[in-house]
């Protein structure tokens, strides 16, 4: 008689994880064929190029990054596919101009949430000092499946995910740990000149530099000791601290969220039109409530 050892199992977090990836490929083969250039971010991004096992590092949503330009292009992509629209009314009333993403979900026996970004980093202040191209010009192809899609290069994958992390007030050790096991992986061979040039023109000195300061001693041991000085000497403003103070509790405090936006975003006549867009929404609040 012939004994069968038993078949190991499968962690509902590879199954989920398995099944992400999988829609990854649906997604990154429909916006091909519809000619819309798209990038994947933060845990899709490191799963396709870091983390080996598909229970490593759990997922919990799609993160793409597309041009402005492309908005209609692909809502049109994903709403073929069967997602609906999903988010605050408040956010999508001031995507894209405003507010960096807009949300979707896909599937419904297995939903997944879909954030389209148009830009990489939420606070507002950096939609100003972040150039429109930013992390395009250096995106590189990278297999899914039978398809292709497009990631961060290495330096612009650490910057979005140290920012990424900062900027949420380090709420989830699993973030800090995708940008110290990115440096353990990759720090060695990173173009750190390059790095540090954007970090200094898009004005994100702060949230990198804090990110950098609270990883495990195996994440700091990489960071070469001339670009952390580079860091500590980076010239921040006030508007730069108080918008990395504010960013992680925009949600419960929403009035310092506004005033922040207007105080610390460079360009009166953006931030003119903010306030134009947060009055023009107020006023048709007003006129529902009455009906």
């Amino acid at each position: 008689m012939t004994s069968h050892s038993p078949m190991p199992a499968v962690s509902k977090l590879a199954v989920r994880n398995l099944r992400m990836m999988h829609l990854l490929e649906r997604l990154a083969i429909a916006f091909e064929e519809a000619r819309v250039p798209v990038i994947a971010l933060k845990g899709a991004a490191l799963n396709l190029t870091l983390y080996e096992r598909a229970d490593d590092r759990p997922m919990d949503d799609l993160d793409l990054l597309i041009r402005p330009s492309t908005i209609h292009a692909a809502t049109r992509v994903l709403e073929k596919l069967g997602a609906v629209a999903g988010g605050s009314e408040e956010r999508n009333s001031l995507f894209p101009r405003f507010h960096y993403e807009t949300q979707y979900v896909l599937g419904s026996l297995h939903p997944v949430k879909v954030d389209l970004h148009v830009r990489p980093f939420r606070p507002m202040r950096y939609a100003r000092t972040v150039p429109q191209d930013a992390l395009w010009d250096r995106a590189v192809s990278c297999r899914v499946g039978h398809s292709s899609i497009l990631i961060p290069s290495a330096e612009d994958l650490l910057l979005q995910v140290a920012v990424h992390v900062a900027v949420h007030g380090f709420s989830r050790p699993m973030w800090l740990e995708d940008v110290g096991r990115w440096l353990v992986a990759r720090g060695r061979s990173l173009h750190w000149a390059a790095f540090l040039k954007r970090v200094e023109a898009w004005c994100l000195a702060l949230p990198v530099r804090e990110a950098f300061a609270r990883l495990a001693p195996e994440g700091r041991a990489i960071v070469p000791a001339w670009v952390a000085d580079t860091l500590g000497i980076a010239p921040t403003s006030w508007r730069d601290r108080r918008t990395l103070a504010q960013a992680p509790h925009d949600a419960e405090r929403p009035i310092l969220h506004v005033l922040t936006n207007v105080l610390c975003t460079p360009d009166l006549r953006f931030v003119l039109s903010y306030v134009y867009a947060l009055g023009s929404r107020g006023r048709r609040r007003n006129q529902t409530d009455r009906y």
